[in-house]
């Protein structure tokens, strides 16, 4: 007591302080809870983003023919994920800090959930986003390019003609006659060629020889090889003949590395799967060529 008699406006003033005392305190509870709230909400916005890029992703790569996202589609649903991933965190984190601003007494619980999530949606969404656009840029410059020097090597029919005749010259080399072995079906079309793609992605033509004595009949059926036999008879066991002939059409020969007993053409048109064996066995693919 300090001998000073109490006023009205003494106990109104009291009154005033408590009420604002109080309002403060929910005004800070609800801040807290809205933060927990919103801590809570930004990692589902994350998993949204991840799921809207994977299934970007999964379309472009599996889906039907028809339907698979192309490379721009692809970069675009990329964005609209790391626009989530990223966008929603960063736009919460600036809120935050301008809330922080005006009221330091705010709960940092949502800005320090903002900035985790900012921080994981940039090290996935965003990083996939730059690696796509890396890749795009990169398919861009790729498919500009003109034809190479070996895609242009042998063009249209030529190409046919050509590994037509080397097969055969090759069988010959092994001391075999192609024209002696047939299908199953009587077919004796020893070449055939495929559409493919250039590496421009410009529609080509790949072309196949395939001559193996083991899978082939005589003319009137019978298989061309006798029962128990891997080599024809009468023909080659060594590669020596295939060696000088490629080497006088300017194609090396060199051992397969996974069949010792294979021997692989090293030319820039010839695919280098391509492989020929004592049998006669025969089996050499072009690169895709200009058509």
């Amino acid at each position: 007591m300090d001998g000073r008699a109490r006023t009205p406006g003494d106990g109104a003033e009291v009154e005033s302080a408590e009420v604002e005392s109080a309002a403060a305190e929910r005004t800070k509870t609800t801040g807290r809870g809205v933060g927990v709230a919103v801590a809570l909400t930004l990692p589902v916005a994350l998993v949204v983003a991840w799921i809207v890029q994977l299934s970007a992703m999964l379309s472009s790569e599996f889906g039907p023919t028809e339907e698979r996202t192309g490379g721009l589609g692809l970069t675009v649903w990329l964005v609209v994920g790391a626009a989530i991933g990223v966008g929603v965190p960063l736009a919460v984190l600036i809120g935050q800090v301008r809330a922080r601003r005006r009221d330091p007494s705010l709960s940092g619980v949502a800005l320090v959930a903002a900035t985790l999530v900012l921080v994981v949606g940039l090290a996935t969404c965003g990083l996939v986003v730059v690696v796509q656009i890396s890749a795009a840029t990169a398919d861009l410059y790729r498919t500009a390019q003109p034809p190479t020097a070996a895609e242009q090597r042998y063009t249209g029919d030529e190409a046919g003609v050509e590994l037509r005749a080397l097969g055969d010259d090759t069988v010959r080399a092994l001391g075999g006659d192609p024209d002696e072995g047939f299908g199953n079906d009587g077919s004796n079309g020893r070449a055939w060629s495929e559409e493919c793609l250039l590496d421009n992605d410009d529609p080509g033509v790949v072309w196949n020889y395939w001559y193996h004595a083991d899978s082939l009949v005589d003319a009137s059926g019978d298989p061309l090889l006798p029962d128990g036999v891997d080599v024809l008879p009468g023909t080659r066991t060594d590669l020596d003949g295939v060696r000088e002939l490629w080497s006088g059409e300017g194609i090396g020969a060199e051992q397969d590395q996974v069949d010792f007993e294979q021997v692989v053409p090293v030319v820039d048109w010839l695919e280098r799967w391509s492989y020929v064996r004592a049998g006669p066995t025969v089996d050499i693919t072009t690169i895709c060529l200009v058509p």
